[in-house]
This record gives C-alpha cells, sequence and structure tokens, in this order.
C-alpha cells in the first residue's frame, strides 16, 4: 500500500472553498476595512485642529481647506473608486470639521476627481455658500435629517 497525499472530492471542495473565501475576504471585504479606518483616522485628527493654517505639512494634499468669512472647513475627502490617487480601492468617504468644531462624515460619498483640489473645486461647486453660517444652514442642516451621517460635535 502506497502513502502519500490524497485528495478526495470533498476535501477539495473545502480547499476550494477556503481559498475562495480567503479571495473574497482579501478583495472585496478589505475596502470596507480601509474605509473605516479613513473615517475614523481623519474624524480623531480633524477635532484636534485649534485653525485652519496649523495643520501639519503632511496633510497638504490630504486635506482641502474651504475659508469663509466667518469661519472655515476642513474636509478629508477620499474618492478609491475613481480618482488615480485613490489606487482604485472601492471606497468614497469625506470628514468635515468647521471652525465651530462640527464634525461631519459623509460615509458613502466624496467628489469623483483625480486630485484633492479638483475634488475641492467640484464640492464647493456643488454647495454654494457666501458663508460658514449659510453653508450649514442650507447644507448641514439636511444631514441631521439623516442625508449624511453625523459624526458627533465638537462641543
Amino acid at each position: 500500500m502506497r502513502r502519500g497525499c490524497i485528495i478526495t472530492a470533498s476535501g477539495l471542495g473545502v480547499l476550494v472553498l477556503l481559498v475562495a473565501a480567503a479571495v473574497v475576504d482579501g478583495n472585496v471585504l478589505a475596502p470596507r476595512r480601509g474605509h473605516e479606518r479613513f473615517v475614523e483616522s481623519w474624524v480623531e485628527r480633524l477635532r484636534s485642529v485649534e485653525a485652519a493654517d496649523d495643520l501639519p505639512p503632511e496633510w497638504d494634499g490630504v486635506v482641502y481647506r474651504r475659508r469663509f468669512v466667518d469661519g472655515w472647513i476642513l474636509a478629508a475627502m477620499h474618492h478609491g473608486s475613481c480618482a488615480e490617487s485613490g489606487g482604485g480601492d472601492g471606497f468614497n468617504a469625506c470628514v468635515f470639521r468647521d471652525s465651530l468644531g462640527h464634525v461631519e462624515v459623509d460615509a458613502d460619498s466624496s467628489p469623483c476627481a483625480g486630485t484633492l483640489m479638483a475634488m475641492g473645486e467640484i464640492w464647493e461647486a456643488a454647495t454654494p455658500a457666501d458663508s460658514l453660517r449659510d453653508y450649514r444652514d442650507r447644507y448641514v442642516t439636511a444631514s441631521w435629517r439623516g442625508e449624511r451621517q453625523d459624526a458627533g460635535r465638537g462641543d
């Protein structure tokens, strides 16, 4: 009787299922984990900001600054499903922090563009406002009605 590795049909089926599960976990679920890490990381980072002009240099090209006469908004935006810089990692998200300390999350969308500057310009064009108060009255109030997820307030 020879000894060796004999793989039965059922054993082969189990092996195929395990390999398929690993591929699905790596290729489908990994973007969701990246999404969650992006949102959690930027909510924490932006909450720590005191002034729009005091951002760490490594945030250049990552955080967009929008200025108004009465305040500012910082936006960390990721559009991985279409932007070259996103690497095609398949998730979209924005984290906003304003000069009043409010942090908002749009967990499922962001402007589709290849650079942060282009994404910011699209966002500004889509949400025109004369002041931070005008912006908050027109757009942030909508998030409290459930159109965007509110990540909490930095009161």
